[in-house]
């Protein structure tokens, strides 16, 4: 099971890559994640063992906590940019930067308690043991591909 989750992940990384380096840089992000997201479902039904009534409940719940969730990262990565500015900027006041810690750390919070309000949520479409094996196959799904990206980035280093 795990070879052919490898194989698969592989597989997309590699027709991927293919037309990548063509693409405009917001493109290849929004194809590479779309194409991951495929994957990622796909790998998810047969893990989970849903049937097709379920999966379309499920699936469409998590999109929605999905966006949700991106919302948030969209917000946290801008209070990372207005923390950058203000410490570049030397005349940025301590209460500023204090303003716009709080502002990140309430942001994180916010991010959690959608994460444990949307696996709250299932408890009326998936079993216990169906929710548990969300919560590990996305753990390891993301470790899979940030291993996989760190490797192709340390590959493309040593052909230079």
């Amino acid at each position: 099971m795990k070879n052919s989750f490898i194989f698969l992940t592989i597989m997309v990384l590699i027709f991927s890559s293919s037309f990548l380096f063509s693409q405009p840089e917001k493109m290849k992000d929004k194809k590479v994640r779309e194409k991951m997201n495929k994957l990622e479902k796909i790998k998810l039904m047969e893990e989970m063992d849903l049937n097709e009534e379920t999966a379309i409940r499920f699936f469409a719940r998590r999109n929605e906590h999905q966006d949700r969730v991106r919302a948030i990262e969209d917000e946290l990565d801008a209070s990372v940019r207005n923390l950058e500015a203000l410490i570049k900027n030397k005349t940025s006041k301590e209460n500023e930067i204090k303003t716009e810690i709080s502002n990140f750390t309430r942001l994180q919070r916010r991010k959690a308690e959608e994460i444990d309000s949307f696996i709250n949520s299932l408890n009326d479409i998936l079993t216990t043991e169906q929710i548990a094996t969300l919560i590990v196959f996305e753990k390891k799904f993301r470790d899979e591909i940030r291993t996989l990206i760190v490797k192709g980035r340390n590959k493309f280093k040593n052909d230079d």
